[in-house]
């Protein structure tokens, strides 16, 4: 019996300090978890500060690269618009020689054709004067 009493007493002596090394760990660990959080909050706060930075880096890269290519664009697109402009205003100004040379060739033609029509009409006038005036000198 003596010993029986010996035994629950140094089983409730070993639960009692299993217990509180139990509690013991479970505060240690606690804290530890605590720290880690801490430091995995502040390693992820300087990796997200960092991967902010090099985005912006090559965001910016990229809007200077996409400025220079849409600017390539534009004065190439500028370079072909005033080549078109160049051949329709050499096309227009070929057209309006033309167009000229054509209507001064009507105007030739049509003086011709007034000059003979006024030709023969004064003939004929001078035909007529000269009868009219052989009449009245025969008269």
């Amino acid at each position: 019996m003596e010993v029986d009493l010996v035994v629950d007493a140094v089983v409730a002596a070993a639960e009692r300090d299993a217990e509180e090394v139990i509690s013991g760990v479970a505060a240690v660990v606690d804290e530890v978890v605590l720290a880690v959080d801490k430091v995995v909050g502040e390693f992820v706060d300087e990796v997200v500060v960092v991967v902010d930075e090099v985005v912006d880096e090559i965001v910016d890269e990229v809007v200077v690269e996409v400025d220079e290519v849409v600017d390539g664009i534009v004065d190439n697109v500028a370079m072909e618009v005033d080549l078109v402009v160049d051949a329709v205003v050499a096309a227009a100004e070929r057209d309006a020689e033309e167009v000229i040379s054509g209507v001064a060739a009507v105007v030739d033609e049509v003086v011709l054709a007034v000059d003979k029509v006024v030709g023969e009409f004064v003939d004929e006038v001078v035909v007529v004067v000269d009868e009219v005036v052989d009449e009245i000198v025969d008269e």
